[in-house]
């Protein structure tokens, strides 16, 4: 996938982390960052060309050759500044994706009304938006919130899971650091009971810490045991 990252700091790092580390799919990052301080630091790190500049501005978006990029994420603590660059992203160079920071929450919805595919807030209710917020079918997605304390985790659930078509209350080991706040099941969302089975296809949106990130994804996608054939040659 051809990811455009604009703006921001720790969250530009973290995002780019993320996807620097998926070793399923090939990704490639398009970062645009207008502190050049900033920007070295990210090329540096993460071994990527940095294009330094204003990502408001088309002259710069020509630069980074975004022309139907998948996924278009904005960071800008300035709303205004990430609204007018998913606009331009959207309309002018075709991305199927925008994904825009949002600081005040009064204006997530205003966003999203104005044809920005997801805004986020970490003020924000996040399980309105985090169903929405990429076309990237990976096996989860995770966001942070709060400084980086919470994470918020979408699974697609797999038939060979060994959650899979059991009921949340037969599940007698889930981890005490986590809970299932709701589970996606088209067209409906359903918030979770003791007798709520989990099938294929559901999606999973898990609340814990992060650091316990990784312990909370290799609960959910263990499989199960496939039964071997011990036949006398």
């Amino acid at each position: 996938m051809r990811i455009v990252i604009c703006g921001g700091n720790n969250q530009a790092s973290y995002i780019i982390d993320m996807f620097k580390k998926d070793k399923r799919k090939k990704h490639e990052l398009i970062i645009i960052n207008d502190d050049a301080d900033y920007a070295k630091f990210l090329s540096n790190k993460y071994k990527v060309p940095v294009i330094i500049g204003d990502f408001t501005k088309s002259y710069i978006l020509d630069d980074a050759n975004i022309n139907n990029a998948d996924l278009f994420i904005t960071l800008s603590s300035v709303d205004t500044d990430n609204y007018v660059a998913c606009l331009l992203a959207k309309n002018v160079y075709h991305v199927k994706k925008t994904i825009s920071a949002v600081l005040n929450p009064n204006n997530v919805k205003v966003f999203k009304s104005l044809g920005i595919d997801s805004a986020i807030s970490s003020s924000f209710l996040i399980g309105e938006t985090i169903k929405n917020e990429s076309n990237i079918e990976d096996v989860f997605k995770s966001l942070s919130i709060e400084d980086d304390m919470i994470k918020i985790i979408e699974v697609n659930i797999k038939n060979n899971y060994l959650i899979c078509n059991k009921e949340l209350k037969d599940l007698t080991d889930f981890p005490d650091f986590c809970t299932i706040s709701a589970i996606f099941r088209k067209p409906h969302i359903i918030i979770p009971k003791g007798k709520t089975d989990i099938r294929t296809g559901d999606k999973l949106i898990i609340v814990g810490s992060t650091k316990d990130e990784e312990k909370i994804i290799s609960y959910i996608t263990k499989e199960k045991e496939v039964p071997t054939n011990n036949k006398k040659k």
